[in-house]
Order: C-alpha cells, then sequence, then structure tokens
C-alpha cells in the first residue's frame, strides 16, 4: 500500500510525497531513489506535457476542402488563421487528385511553451481511437526507400520568404502570419519536405515541456521566506508553488502542480511479448482504475521488430529485396489497450499510457482531497464531480506514477564514433548512454538537432538503381534502447537522397531525455 505526505520538511520548506511503499517515511528517502516515489514534489525534473492537439476534421476532401493554388487556408483550433495551429491544404491534380496539407503548430504562438522549441510528437488516428505507432516497409525493388517511422513530426524554423538553400520543410505561405519554429506533421520519405500527401483521419499531437535543443529545462527556484504560501488546496484552488514561490502569486513552471499543469500521470506500463502478425493482443486496466479508459488517451510506445533491438525507430536488418511490411497499431479501449500487428514480422511493444486526452472537465461537485475505493488519496480539479471526475480533472492519484527525468543531456555530432554503432543500418556514428534503472520503467525521449530542424522517429534507406546499394539516409536517426543504455544513431555525410538537395544539413547533435516511472 502507498503512502501520502504533505509535510513540512525542515530545511527546505512544505513538500508533497507519495512513496511506493507504506513501510517508506516519505521524508528519510533519499530523492535520488526515484524507483520508491509514485510522486516527489522535491524532484527537480517531473515531466509535463501540454494538453495535446487533434483536429476535430478528418484530413480529407469534405472535412477539409482543397482547390489548385493559391489553396485554402485554415485555422484548426476557432477558425481563424491567427490560431496556434493551422494549415494550407492544396490540390495537387486536376479532377479528384491528390490533396496535400500543410499542417503547422506556430511554437511562436503557445505562451505556455514560454520561448522553448520542445520535444512534440504527431500520429494519425481514426474515429475509433485505433493509432499507427509503426510503419516499417523493405522494399522489393531497387532505387526505393526502406522506411521506418514511429513519429510523423518535425520541428522546423519556417518562413514565407524565398531564399536560395531553402528546403520545403522550412515553408509557411504568407497569409497564415506566421514565421518561427512550427510542428509540422509529415508523411513523406523524402527529408527535404515536411507535409501530408492523400486523405488521412485525425491528425494528433503531444508536446512535451522539455527542450529540443541545448538549454537547461526550465526548473525555476529561489530562496524561499517566512510568510510565503506553497501549497492550497481548497475549493477555489489546488496548487503547489517550487520552493521560494507562492501560490498566490505563481504562474506556469513556477508551479509544479496546479489545475491547469500537472506531472504526466501513468495509468498503466509494461512490455508485451511477441505479437505474432495478423493478430492483436489486449491487456486490460488495472483493477484499481475505477473510471473508463479513453480512446483519445495517450499511449506512448517503443517497438521491437522480428526480435531485434528495442528502437526509436526499430530498423529492419534483413538483406536482400524480398518485401517485408510491418504496421503496429493500437487502440485504447474502455478497459484496456488493443495492440495490433499487421504484416510480416512479430513485434513486441514497450507501452505507457498516460491520463492525458482530449476528455473535457467535470462539474458539480466540492471536494478538492478525495478517498478512492477506500484506500487511495485524490486531488482533483477544483469543482470536478466528487462522484466520477473525468482523468483531466485529476491532479494527483496514489494509484499512479509520475514521470521523472532520470538523465538529461545535449550530445554534439563530434561525440558520436563508428564503434559505438550498433549495425551500420541504425547509423553510420552512435553514441552510448548508460544510467541507473534503479528498477524503474524506462522510457527514453531522444531528438536530434539538425540546426534549422529536429527530427526522431524516422529512419530511411535508400537502394541505388543499378548496383543495389543500400545507404542510411542523412536525416535517419534511430535510438536503440537497451535496460541500463541507450545507443544513439545518426548518418552525417551521407546522402540526403535521390531527390534534388544540395547543401542539405549534417546533424549537429542530439538531446536525450531518461524518463523513469516506479512501476504500478
Amino acid at each position: 500500500m502507498v503512502s501520502f505526505m504533505s509535510a513540512n520538511k525542515p530545511g527546505v520548506g512544505p513538500v508533497m510525497k507519495v512513496t511506493k511503499y507504506d513501510s517508506d517515511w516519505p521524508l528519510d528517502i533519499p530523492n535520488t531513489a526515484h524507483n520508491r516515489f509514485y510522486f516527489n514534489s522535491e524532484a527537480s525534473n517531473l515531466s509535463y506535457v501540454f494538453r495535446h492537439f487533434q483536429t476535430s476534421g478528418r484530413l480529407n476532401k469534405s472535412d477539409y476542402p482543397g482547390n489548385f493554388d493559391p489553396g485554402s487556408f485554415y485555422g484548426l483550433q476557432t477558425g481563424v488563421l491567427s490560431d496556434q495551429w493551422v494549415m494550407h491544404s492544396t490540390m495537387t491534380t486536376s479532377g479528384s487528385g491528390v490533396t496535400r496539407y500543410n499542417i503547422y503548430g506556430c511554437i511562436g504562438r503557445m505562451p505556455d511553451l514560454g520561448g522553448i522549441i520542445p520535444f512534440a510528437e504527431c500520429k494519425f488516428i481514426s474515429s475509433d481511437g485505433t493509432a499507427r505507432v509503426l510503419y516499417n516497409n523493405k522494399p522489393s525493388s531497387s532505387g526505393a526507400y526502406y522506411q521506418s517511422v514511429t513519429n510523423s513530426a518535425i520541428t522546423a524554423n519556417v518562413y514565407p520568404e524565398a531564399h536560395q538553400g531553402k528546403f520545403g520543410y522550412q515553408d509557411i505561405p504568407a497569409a497564415l502570419g506566421y514565421s518561427g519554429w512550427a510542428i509540422r506533421p509529415t508523411n513523406q520519405a523524402a527529408g527535404i519536405v515536411a507535409y501530408i500527401s492523400g486523405d488521412q483521419e485525425f491528425m494528433t499531437s503531444m508536446i512535451w515541456d522539455l527542450p529540443c535543443n541545448n538549454v537547461p529545462i526550465p526548473n525555476p527556484s529561489t530562496t524561499p521566506t517566512a510568510g510565503q504560501l506553497a501549497i492550497d488546496l481548497s475549493p477555489t484552488g489546488a496548487k503547489m508553488a517550487r520552493p521560494g514561490y507562492d501560490v498566490r502569486f505563481a504562474t506556469g513552471r513556477q508551479l509544479i502542480m496546479d489545475s491547469d499543469r500537472t506531472p504526466i500521470k501513468v495509468i498503466m506500463m509494461g512490455t508485451t511479448g511477441a505479437v505474432q502478425p495478423g493478430t492483436s493482443l489486449f491487456v486490460p486496466k488495472p483493477a484499481s482504475i475505477d473510471f473508463d479508459l479513453s480512446p483519445s488517451m495517450v499511449c506512448d510506445t517503443i517497438c521491437s521488430l522480428n526480435g531485434w533491438d528495442f528502437a526509436i525507430p526499430p530498423v529492419n536488418l534483413n538483406s536482400g529485396l524480398n518485401e517485408e511490411r510491418t504496421w503496429v497499431d493500437y487502440r485504447v479501449e474502455l478497459g484496456g489497450i488493443r495492440f495490433f500487428v499487421t504484416g510480416t514480422h512479430a513485434v513486441s511493444i514497450k507501452y505507457m499510457l498516460y491520463a492525458t486526452g482530449l476528455q473535457g472537465y467535470t462539474s458539480g461537485g466540492s471536494q478538492v482531497v478525495r478517498k478512492v475505493e477506500g484506500q487511495y488519496l485524490q486531488i482533483k480539479r477544483p469543482g470536478s464531480s466528487d462522484v466520477a471526475p473525468g482523468y483531466n480533472d485529476i491532479l494527483l492519484d496514489t494509484r499512479f506514477a509520475a514521470v521523472t527525468v532520470i538523465a538529461e543531456s545535449y550530445v554534439p555530432t563530434s561525440s558520436f564514433t563508428e564503434s559505438a554503432s550498433v549495425h551500420w543500418r541504425y547509423g553510420k556514428v552512435g553514441h552510448r548512454v548508460s544510467f541507473d534503472p534503479q528498477g524503474l520503467f524506462i522510457f527514453p525521449k531522444v531528438i536530434y538537432d539538425f540546426g534549422n530542424f529536429y527530427r526522431n522517429g524516422t529512419h530511411d534507406m535508400y537502394i541505388t538503381p543499378g548496383s543495389g546499394a543500400v545507404e542510411a539516409l542523412r536525416y535517419s536517426t534511430s535510438t536503440v534502447v537497451r535496460d541500463d543504455h541507450i545507443i544513439m544513431h545518426m548518418n552525417p555525410g551521407n546522402s540526403s537522397g535521390p531527390v534534388n538537395s544540395s547543401g542539405f544539413p549534417d546533424p549537429v547533435g542530439v538531446r536525450y531525455y531518461i524518463l523513469g516511472a516506479a512501476t504500478l
């Protein structure tokens, strides 16, 4: 049974802790013992996400009609072109031809981000909640791409003006009135562009409060002073301030928890066995979860293809020109998560399901702190239902684990070596990062820096016509994930593909975060 404490710690001030073991005295456990806490307000690097965005319509000609140049323009939130998420839709051929969707998550219009360039992920999800989390294709002919995708987005510095050497991923129409960093969903193999070709269902995104570039994680702190109010759990507010800040005046990252921003809550995590192609696997929710799961909840995954290493994304290591295709989808159902594997190879899946989604807030209640099922403690948004609060109402719950950054850094390309690469197909150079897993469920986040864009979760190899030589392309990256270390891979100096891409940048470095959660 877990233990909850909110107390004044000598020399520190007010703290809030949820320990995994009832026998642990929360104030005596070192803050570095991440595996002993489900929540610890003294952990300096709790992990947060911003409420994720999903298109309200499907990406098709009915919901978002396109036309020829200059195309159609959409504000994807309120309908105005000053929205944080906007889109340019164009037709590429006459009649019922293919529509191209250029979506921009305009980071400079997102004040909650506080000026950081955030780690962002996008994927496509159907109306029943089925989301593809791996597309892995090995072609049967030369002049074609191997492709492996687990994240359908890049983050790029965009501007409308023409400029010699500018690539498609940097383009944005002047009509959208924006220049700067933008999240760009894409389903393109070529690294020089970023757009969605052809109809899809819904696009959904998740934005982490973690920077892509070589800057510190925003973590304000100052010296506590007498008279400050650090914790407020009342019918009008549920807030906890960082050390030295007063909840009556603190905002944004000065708060560890408030009604609009709370650390990630993990409600399910684990690793499946090998799911055979053509089959599915259902993982039921824990018996302690007294609410239905939602199709819009975010399920994070890392896949192992064909018994090879878990990797972001996995890479097909087979040679030859026989076609191999493997797809992995998941669907969050009321009672659990269902994983689907289609195609050639069996896949094992590491997963974390977060209590984060599109569900609206509930109302009508007066409690802020309540007991659940007679043994769990819950802190929820003031005014939310006392009987059945939604998962977005829950700020802290002793049934759920928070996610902590147990290690992080930025590694320049110069620190990568050929000898560290697991296999040239992952990348011609690699860099190993070791860490102490402490028995935590480990889930790395890694993003590669190319100077004017950031990319993760995409790996392409090209088979050269004639010679049949296979090369991992310059923008391809992959991170092998093992129990106590990761090996990051990149391909500086390699070809950037058969399209005209003179001047395409090499990777300049990589930012990584080793996330860990105490097992439930």
